[in-house]
Formats: structure tokens, sequence, C-alpha cells
């Protein structure tokens, strides 16, 4: 009788203390983290981490811009590597594993990282140009897939990223001695008014900023002019400043904020002398300076305004920004085709808005149609 309550009472105490060591070993066992292959105790993990971290952000990695590698540490980027162990720690508790499995998090200071960018931007770009060798194309930083690939290395701890860069074609311009006699006819032209001074001063400069950068530019029969890659990059270094825009359906304060206004200039400009529209993009609400149809939201390496020259002779951008007016207008040697714009509005009851637009360049059997539709969100106008 004795023996067979001592071997339950064994049993029962096996059975306890098994439960125990499935059941919770942080709290008898050292609690500990591994990271990276690396154990360290839980009253430590922290201060390691820490030591671990800032070693790891003051470390170079190397950026390869083709001509030159730039050697730059994640912390000079505004990247920071952190590790939450607590959280690990509940983990690993709960799932009854030992020790603790860290995982490194990366976290970016955004105004730290645009604003090396944009400086790396200005470091790495070359304007095409003629040279005694021949054509020498120009390239610009493809901003976007640069911030992928040096994040994608700041995971992995890659030590060499090949920067991405996109290519900016030479466009011959037309011999100096036709400058004068080529852009005595006016083919099309636009005229909008901005508020001036005061308050928004910083939209009127970056108005004139955006004017002088496309004024003077010529046009070749054929060619494409890009606004965005004529422009450059809207930054603080290149002059820009904050003021109001469109962005998301919002007024919002941008950097460059009044270019877009600069940019439907030329759009309806080209509209009205017959060019071939490549690539247009409205806002999301319409704009107090714009018709329907016409305004044109432009945003670095987003979104963008083409147009080809389809007429048979060199075309010239006339901008100027004064006084609270914009004129825009394209001067050639010639008038250019007759050109007719209807344009049909549909209002819902929300204050949105359908708009058809319909163009035809030229008459007769050799007349060109295009039509297009846009949808803005109500309210139907926003003051800017």
């Amino acid at each position: 009788m004795l023996s067979s309550l001592r071997g339950a009472l064994l049993h029962v105490g096996l059975i306890a203390a098994a439960t125990l060591l499935s059941a919770g070993w942080g709290w008898w066992m050292p609690r500990e983290v591994s990271v990276d292959g690396i154990v360290v105790r839980e009253s430590a993990a922290m201060a390691w981490a820490e030591a671990f971290a800032e070693r790891w952000e003051d470390e170079p990695i190397s950026l390869d811009a083709g001509e030159s590698v730039l050697a730059v540490t994640p912390a000079e980027m505004g990247i920071s590597r952190t590790i939450v162990v607590a959280e690990e720690f509940d983990v690993a508790v709960a799932l009854h594993l030992a020790p603790a499995r860290g995982t490194w998090r990366i976290t970016v200071d955004e105004v730290a990282f645009e604003a090396f960018f944009e400086e790396l931007t200005l470091l790495t770009e070359r304007a095409p140009a003629m040279s005694p060798a021949g054509v020498v194309s120009g390239r610009a930083l493809d901003t976007l897939l640069a911030h992928e690939a040096v994040l994608a290395a700041a995971r992995t701890s890659q030590p060499l990223v090949r920067l991405p860069f996109r290519t900016i074609a030479y466009v011959e311009p037309p011999p100096q001695e036709e400058a004068s006699a080529t852009f005595g006819v006016e083919v099309a032209t636009h005229t909008s008014s901005f508020r001036d001074g005061g308050d928004r001063w910083t939209r009127s400069r970056n108005i004139a900023l955006a004017a002088l950068a496309i004024d003077g530019v010529v046009i070749a029969p054929g060619a494409t002019f890009s606004f965005s890659e004529t422009l450059g990059p809207r930054t603080f270094a290149r002059g820009f400043m904050p003021a109001e825009e469109l962005a998301r359906g919002e007024v919002v304060t941008g950097i460059g904020g009044g270019i877009c206004q600069v940019a439907t200039g030329l759009h309806e400009a080209a509209l009205r002398g017959g060019l071939e529209i490549e690539e247009h993009h409205p806002h999301s609400q319409l704009p107090t300076y714009a018709s329907p149809g016409i305004d044109t939201a432009v945003a670095w390496e987003q979104k963008d305004l083409r147009i080809r020259n389809t007429l048979p002779f060199h075309l010239r951008i006339r901008a100027v920004a004064t006084d609270g007016t914009l004129s825009v207008q394209l001067l050639g040697s010639e008038r250019g085709p007759e050109v007719s714009m209807e344009t049909e509005i549909e209002r819902a009851a929300d204050g949105s808005m359908s708009v058809r637009r319909v163009r035809v360049v030229g008459a007769g059997a050799l007349a060109r149609r295009d039509e297009q539709t846009f949808h803005y969100d109500a309210p139907a106008r926003r003051r800017l």
C-alpha cells in the first residue's frame, strides 16, 4: 500500500515537472536572444544590439555611379537599424522556443533620406552635349529605383549598390543663323493668371523658375519634348520653394508647388498648335487656372508632360511669368494647322464632373481626330 502511494506521488511529480518544462522555460532558464547567429543574454541584449547597430550604421556602402564610386554610411543617408527585444521574447515564450530569435528592422528618416538623394542627383547628373567625338547622351539618376536598391542593400548588408540611371537624349538645335528668322510666327499661345507676392511669393517663384527653364527650348520636327526632363528635379538646392499644390485630391504643401500651372500652359499651347500629346495627366480636382481637360499634373519621375512636334518646322517655346501673368507661346516659321476643340461636361450631384474633349487637327481628308475623357472629383474647383 505504501509503495503504491509512493509510486503514484512520483508519477504525479514527473508529470508536474514535465508540464512546467513545456509550459514556461522562461521563468527558470536564462532568457537569451539570437541575432545573426549570435546568442546574447537578455540582460545584455539591448546594449549589444545598440552597439552593433551603431557599428553597422557607420560601415560605408559603396554607391557605384559608373564614373565614380561613392562611399556613404547608412547614417549619412538617414538609415538606422533597430531591434525590439521584448517583442521577440514574448513570441519565444509563447512558442516554447529558446533562445528567442531577433530580427533587425530598418528605419528611415525620410527628410534626411530625401535630402541625401537630392544631393546625389545633382552630383551624378550629366547634360547631353555634342563633343568632337560625336553626341554624348546625358543621364539622370532614377531616384525611385535608387531608393529601392539602397534600402535592399541596407536590409541584406550588401556592401555595393550599382546606381540606376535614365538616359537623356541629345536634341540638336537649329543652326544659329536661322534663330531669328525661324521663329517669327506665333503658332499657339496660352495665358493664365496667378496670385503674385504676399504669402504666395514661394508659388510665384516656382512658376517663374519653371517658365525660365522651358523658355527658349527648341523642338525639332519629329522630336519629343519632356517637361520633367527639361525642368529637372524640384529641390531646394535648385531654387524651388515649398508652396501649395494639388496632390491625391488635397491641397498640400510641396517643393515646387505651382509648376503644374506652367505645364498646363504648355499643354494648351501644344493642343492648339496641333502637336501630338504623348503623355498627359490631369489633376484629380480641377484647379481654377485651367479649363476642364487642359490642366496638367506633373511629378518628378512619376507624371510627365511629353509633346511631339508633328509640324514640318522647328518650334521655340517662349514662356514668361511676371506681375501675376503667365504666358506660354509656341513660335515657328509659319502658321500651324487649323485646330478645333469641343468639350462636353457632365456634372454630378456631388460636384464631381466628367469631361469629354474632341480635337480635330487639319481639314478635309487629312484631318486628324483625337478624343479624351477625364474625371474630376468633388469639389469641382480648387483655388490655388
